[in-house]
């Protein structure tokens, strides 16, 4: 990193050739592939012992496929202006012409280099690019080991951010037990070993490492956390840890934290470093207050732990660094060795004490903003206020895109969001946030402020019932429930769905929500300060009635339509029997019937049809109706073959 300033400001050095640059160097990528074609030549004048002779330096001729498809060869230039229009078509938020400039800064220049750095030396020969790794690594390890300020250690570069750990701990078994190599998992029958980690601590660091590992779950000994959420309960370690060792486990690994997620609250380093001497534990720490000792203007070096996992990439705002383990090559020890314990004088990872001041601040050290709204000197908020703060942290999550907002529960402070800026973009623009965070907290607190008011109305209301809606943000949830209706629960949930499709018409503040109790019921959302309430529930009130009213009124036509329809069912019976006594029951056997029938036809008339009076529930024959059908049928004919009508010179008809 050192070097990049020296570099770019050699690179910015124009050649002869590129005095008059083309119109796709001036694009978005064509001042990057001059840089980088720049570097690549000043590295392979480097490497090359001569240069090149002119029958080396011709061109060579295209070799044509011998397949049906034979593309024509295309020009950089060219290639470069496809990617482009490429770009620029994507990208749905370009309403330009012109593609979107890509990101030209320092750090973004110096990963694309470093990129076309990389797949240059991997043309280099197999010795010649092992030489040049290892200085390379050499170089990089003591710059990085100078810079976070830690002596002595070995460094492991590495792409997963758990792989480096994974490592340090199989190299811990290799050393516990000797067998491990040849016995494999058998190695671990008679003495499991001990994997101890914070309950607050991300579970799937320690699933992943048995998993690599091919350890049982039994391997994890959860530990307690410390009562004011510094990590974990230093006194309850050395307890775990005393009462594996007598049941004949191998206590093998502690995971700490340094700004340790969720809220980047630190460990206790000093004593756990003390508990770890003290119990043969090997100590690993991860987390971003590892980070602060680079920007401390301060010489000394600290080992407090026998591993670290530093993540440069998120912290120097370079995406693709690989993340890099520091580690100690622990001493081998057996089992017998192990159950003797360790000198509790033995310093960690060596005889130089830490630094006490410096190790100070990484344990107070914070590298993340963890905020919630909550009521004033409250420990822990009640639990609705978990709901108003996942709430806000939605909101912020759609709305302030400029940074990155997590929702994180914790047990001590329940619901809380956490802003990291290292774990995201350094230079992520916060101007917007006051105004939007403002906007929001005036919600909150209207809501927060009429939720009371609001149950207390609901309770005074006969036919109203408050309903409590799992996971609702906003004022609650109400359940309309007039007289007499108690006793028909799906009713009441159609009546309510009905009553919220009604309420939607006039305002969208209010859902259809599902109780507690799976109930249908009305959902109040946030409010403002100037909100009413009480009208908000006369207006649920008065639509309330009105489908009430409607629901009444289909209900006693639905039964009206049922009396009827059951009226007409019995009608239909008694004439069919009284039809089968006149007709005889020759007429109803198959074949008998219709020689019957065709012998002497039946004289007796069809059944009379029936109409449903809706407005008087009654049942009235249809003769009526086919009467006047049968009357008009007649007039029609009549009228059709009458003269027509002759106009006179008046205008009228004759």
């Amino acid at each position: 990193m050192g070097d990049a300033s020296v570099e770019d400001t050699e690179s910015n050095k124009h050649s002869p050739q590129s005095e008059a640059p083309s119109e796709t160097d001036r694009g978005p990528f064509g001042g990057l592939e001059f840089q980088v074609s720049e570097v690549v030549e000043r590295l392979e004048a480097g490497v090359n012992a001569h240069e090149a002779g002119d029958d080396e330096r011709r061109r060579e001729p295209r070799k044509i496929s011998a397949g049906f498809f034979e593309p024509e060869e295309t020009s950089m230039d060219e290639i470069l202006k496809v990617l482009e229009e490429l770009v620029l078509k994507t990208d749905p938020s370009c309403e330009s012409a012109e593609p979107p400039l890509l990101p030209t800064d320092a750090v973004t220049r110096a990963a694309i280099l470093s990129h076309s750095i990389a797949a240059l030396f991997g043309r280099l020969e197999r010795s010649h690019a092992a030489r040049l790794g290892a200085h390379v690594a050499s170089e990089t390890s003591r710059w990085m080991a100078h810079m976070f300020r830690l002596a002595d250690y070995s460094a492991y570069y590495h792409q997963e951010q758990l792989e480096g750990l994974v490592r340090v701990t199989r190299m811990l078994l290799h050393c516990r037990y000797p067998r491990y190599l040849e016995d494999g998992a058998l190695a671990f029958a008679t003495r499991l070993p001990c994997i101890y980690s914070c309950v607050a601590s991300p579970l799937g660091v320690v699933q992943h490492l048995c998993r690599q590992l091919g350890l049982p779950l039994a391997c994890v000994r959860p530990v307690p956390q410390h009562p004011r959420g510094r990590g974990m309960d230093v006194p309850a370690l050395e307890r775990l840890c005393s009462e594996d060792a007598a049941a004949g486990r191998a206590p093998l690994l502690a995971l700490g934290g340094a700004g340790a997620a969720p809220l980047g609250g630190g460990e206790d380093l000093p004593a756990l470093a003390a508990a770890c001497r003290r119990q043969g534990l090997h100590l690993h720490l991860r987390g971003h207050g590892l980070a602060l000792p680079a920007a401390l203007p301060r010489d000394e070096s600290y080992s407090i732990a026998d591993s670290v996992t530093l993540t440069p990439g998120p912290w120097f705002g370079v995406p693709g660094l690989p993340t890099v383990t520091f580690y100690k090559i622990p001493e081998p020890m057996t089992a017998n060795d192990h159950s003797k314990g360790v000198n509790p004088s033995a310093e960690p990872g060596g005889d130089e004490p830490p630094t006490v001041d410096l190790v100070e601040a990484m344990s107070r050290a914070s590298a993340c903003v963890a905020f919630q709204f909550a009521p004033a000197d409250a420990d822990k908020p009640p639990p609705y206020y978990d709901k108003l703060n996942s709430w806000l942290g939605q909101v912020l999550q759609r709305e302030a895109d400029m940074i990155s907002i997590e929702v994180c529960e914790t047990e001590s402070h329940g619901v809380v969001l956490r802003y990291c800026p290292l774990e995201g973009s350094v230079t992520s623009d916060l101007d917007g946030l006051p105004a939007i965070l403002d906007a929001q907290v005036h919600v909150l607190r209207a809501t927060a402020a009429l939720r009371e008011p609001f149950l207390q109305h609901v309770a005074a209301i006969p036919c109203l019932e408050a309903a409590a809606v799992p996971g609702w943000a906003g004022l609650g949830g109400v359940r309309y429930v007039p007289a007499g209706w108690e006793d028909t629960p799906q009713r009441l949930d159609a009546l309510n769905r009905q009553l919220v499709e009604a309420l939607r018409a006039t305002d969208g503040a209010f859902s259809c929500g599902e109780s507690a109790d799976g109930r249908a019921c009305v959902r109040f959302g946030m409010v403002t300060a100037d909100t009413d309430v009480q009208e908000l529930l006369e207006l649920v009130l008065l639509a309330g009635k009105d489908v009430e009213d409607s629901s009444r009124e289909l209900t006693d036509m639905t039964e009206v339509l049922k009396k009827g329809i059951s009226e007409a069912v019995a009608d239909l019976e008694r004439e069919n029997a009284l039809r089968l006594w006149q007709e005889g029951l020759l007429r109803r056997v198959p074949v008998v019937g219709r020689v019957v029938d065709w012998w002497a036809p039946a004289a007796v008339p069809p059944p009379p049809g029936r109409r449903l009076h809706l407005q008087h529930g009654t049942l009235q024959p249809t003769s009526d109706v086919y009467r006047y059908i049968q009357k008009k049928s007649e007039s029609e004919p009549a009228r059709a073959h009458s003269p027509a009508r002759q106009p006179t010179t008046d205008g009228t008809d004759q």
